[in-house]
């Protein structure tokens, strides 16, 4: 779904406090999401985090946002994540398909990182990548507010947003096609049977079923290995890494990312934040 976006901004019409930054570069990290991400510009790095919406969580380190998401589009935690991977990537998608400007005053966005992340406006294909969010259905109305670099008061702002979030909620696209099925398939289902969930649009890979004969192994043990107290696997338990290859500790906020795999304390490329 493609709508125009209002944020049409020229130099002269920006506000004295914003700062733009114009051709910027999309800079992927593993915890990148769909409202907060890394960004290049004129050779330094920043992390930007979007005004007015809040993509859902890609992965369970905050139970009750986590809680908070599932109740606003009435699915479950689980569904959350799957929107919020749907997220992720399409924010990547947009941000790697065109350079990009940012509009920013430098408001503290705070987070984890240590590097700093402030809020920001991002126009990319003369579009807001915001509303694009909404439009999908793939973000909620929920962060803070401002009237934006050209003087459209935040009020007016809002009205947009829920405007385009009742047309993505009609159509059933994003975590609103999901809300949807789930409540269609607990209607039909049977009484304590778990209703099944259908695919987002656009389609979302199904995780393999698991047998009943066959436990899911534990996330420390290799498939097809038994626990032992050897060295070796109080090494492995002790560090996971990612797809693309950052080795976290234990006490790092990225240990549990769902696609880690347990490693050596000398595999991969050590977190910045954790130092591996």
């Amino acid at each position: 779904m493609c709508v125009a976006s209002s944020l049409a901004l020229s130099s002269a019409a920006i506000a004295a406090d914003w700062q733009t930054l114009k051709n910027c570069q999309f800079v992927s990290k593993d915890y990148n999401d769909g409202d907060s991400f890394h960004v290049e510009h004129r050779g330094k790095e920043y992390i930007f985090r979007l005004y007015f919406v809040d993509a859902p969580e890609t992965d369970d380190r905050l139970p009750e946002r986590l809680a908070e998401q599932a109740a606003y589009w009435k699915i479950t935690p689980a569904e959350v994540l799957k929107v919020g991977k749907l997220a992720a990537e399409f924010t990547e998608q947009q941000l790697k398909s065109h350079p990009f400007t940012a509009f920013t005053k430098w408001d503290n966005a705070r987070g984890d990182s240590k590097l700093p992340r402030y809020y920001a406006f991002v126009l990319v294909n003369k579009k807001d990548l915001g509303e694009l969010l909404v439009s999908e259905g793939l973000t909620r109305l929920h962060g803070v507010k401002t009237d934006k670099p050209d003087g459209t008061d935040a009020k007016a702002v809002e009205q947009r947003l829920e405007m385009l979030e009742r047309i993505a909620k009609s159509k059933k696209l994003g975590g609103w096609a999901v809300g949807s099925k789930t409540k269609e398939s607990s209607a039909r289902a049977a009484p304590l049977t778990t209703p099944v969930l259908p695919p987002l649009k656009p389609n979302l890979s199904q995780p393999a079923a698991t047998s009943p004969a066959e436990p899911a192994p534990s996330a420390s043990v290799p498939p097809g290995e038994a626990a032992t107290n050897s060295p070796a696997t109080a090494e492995t338990s002790a560090y996971r890494i990612s797809r693309s290859g950052i080795r976290h500790n234990s006490r790092c906020r990225y240990f549990d990312s769902p696609n880690n795999a347990p490693c050596t304390a000398t595999e991969g490329r050590a977190c910045k934040l954790c130092g591996g």
